[in-house]
């Protein structure tokens, strides 16, 4: 019998794989606990200084600890991964939400992703344009002399045994995302999809796209824009949100426009 080759299985393998391999190199990258026989779900520890938040002297208030969670959702890698932020951080690229914007091509892998984190975290990646948080992008672009806040380097070389720091795949009692007993789900959601934040989205895409804008904003989001219900401005607008609230997708959504339109307004209503 002809055995089928699943490419998602087989990236989700080399991605844990890699991800093992970077963090037997890394002084700062820990594995709290992974979900999945194939592992889909990650929620990581990276030990390394970063800004939590300013004070009223807006000096940086320093941390050295971050937990990120990472889902490797069904329609990874041809579509970002959803993470989130759990621990407080202080970053132009970071949603006081947990959102994160950084660049993600398909070939990208898992270990060069949370290498992409960490730096995140030492403020050595970071951009001022269209940023998810405006008081640290105007903090950065006036401060650069401080940053990045952790220069040392993310690998290190060390060879520390990675059997006692990685944690065994959690196997999922059905096929979906769930857990049993005492395990609770790890949340990757933004958190975008409120009443109050959905109202405001509509609005914006009303007032501020055209039609064919529109249409460019579902290009980029891979939505067939013509097979979408509802006429005019207002009624497309309607239609793009709805879609992608059916499929969970709505931080996505929330994450192109900002993207797309780099507007306070738009920042004040999330």
């Amino acid at each position: 019998m002809t055995k089928v080759f699943d490419i998602r299985k087989t990236r989700l393998r080399n991605d844990y794989m890699m991800l093992v391999d970077l963090i037997d190199k890394s002084q700062f990258i820990r594995i709290i606990d992974i979900v999945g026989t194939i592992p889909e779900y990650y929620l990581l520890e990276f030990s390394c200084k970063g800004i939590e938040a300013l004070d009223e002297d807006n000096s940086p208030i320093y941390r050295d600890r971050h937990e990120v969670a990472i889902y490797l959702h069904p329609e990874y890698p041809l579509k970002v991964p959803q993470i989130s932020w759990r621990t407080p951080i202080f970053h132009p690229n970071v949603h006081n939400s947990g959102g994160v914007c950084f660049s993600w091509w398909v070939a990208k892998t898992l270990d060069e992703l949370v290498y992409t984190l960490v730096e995140i975290a030492q403020f050595k990646y970071y951009s001022i344009h269209n940023p998810m948080n405006i008081q640290a992008a105007i903090w950065a672009s006036k401060n650069d002399t401080l940053i990045p806040v952790d220069r040392r380097p993310i690998k290190t070389g060390k060879n520390a045994s990675v059997s006692t720091r990685m944690p065994r795949p959690r196997l999922n009692s059905d096929s979906t995302h769930s857990t049993t007993g005492n395990e609770q789900k790890l949340s990757f959601s933004t958190n975008y999809n409120k009443p109050d934040t959905v109202i405001g989205v509509f609005g914006f895409l009303r007032d501020h796209f055209s039609l064919d804008e529109l249409k460019t904003l579902c290009f980029c989001l891979q939505v067939n824009f013509e097979e979408l219900p509802g006429d005019g401005i207002s009624g497309k607008a309607r239609e793009i949100i709805l879609y992608h609230q059916r499929r969970d997708l709505f931080d996505q959504l929330v994450a192109e426009i900002i993207k797309t339109r780099p507007n306070m307004a738009l920042l004040s209503i999330i």
